[in-house]
């Protein structure tokens, strides 16, 4: 049997992500509420691992970056995208949406953008739902703007799918006006920008597009 246990740190704390090719195993630690990564080979296939959402063929080769994805994926931890002196990118929350409200609540923003639910709730259950079918298949989206000084909510960034095109679009929201009067947008002198996002796309995008995934959630209320 194989049985790997990666120790890492994550905000400061330790993090364990465990890998195994046995699915008794495996059940037992997910029970446990433990991060765990299935290692299929020619031995396992037969197997049902279904239930778990990665799978590996060389557990020996985890790049840092994809533990730590993993993990907080399985814990339900949001990725941290793209990070600037003043600002954080990050993936959307549930506890996030309340800060929307207040952001979309300035007509600038619904003048281009398709506006929230009417119920809080119902706007927090699509969320956790686009973190599920959207996120965890595509791993990108419309994600959040931290002010990380203060860990304000100040606005959306991202990539969304529209009725009609085949390609995703950037879109951005910003809360207004005080932030964008007080320079935020710029994120330090504009360090992150246009430019920053295309070369996150020209990474990121070719790879995760071969996923199999809910296109049709995707499309079905773009955030910009």
């Amino acid at each position: 049997m194989y049985f790997r246990k990666i120790n890492f740190a994550l905000e400061g704390r330790e993090a364990l992500l465990y890998v195994t090719d046995d699915r008794e195993t495996a059940q037992s630690l997910r029970s446990q509420g433990e991060a765990v990564v299935v290692y299929l080979h020619p031995g396992n296939r037969e197997e049902n691992f279904s239930a778990f959402l990665f799978a590996v063929e060389d557990p020996e080769d985890l790049e840092a970056e994809y533990v730590e994805r993993v993990y907080r994926r399985l814990k339900g931890m949001p990725w941290n995208i793209l990070e600037t002196e003043r600002c954080l990118i990050r993936e959307t929350t549930p506890e996030d949406v309340e800060d929307f409200y207040r952001i979309y609540s300035h007509p600038s923003i619904t003048k281009y953008m398709e506006g929230l639910y009417p119920e809080v709730e119902a706007e927090k259950a699509y969320v956790r739902e686009y973190i599920e079918k959207v996120y965890t298949f595509f791993g990108f989206g419309i994600w959040t703007v931290v002010e990380k000084a203060g860990g304000a909510v100040i606005g959306r960034a991202g990539f969304s799918y529209r009725e009609g095109f085949q390609e995703p679009e950037l879109g951005s929201g910003r809360a207004m006006p005080r932030r964008s009067a007080a320079g935020f947008w710029t994120m330090a002198g504009g360090r992150w920008s246009l430019q920053g996002f295309r070369r996150w796309w020209s990474r990121e995008i070719p790879r995760r597009l071969s996923c199999a995934g809910s296109w049709a959630f995707l499309r079905k209320k773009p955030y910009a």
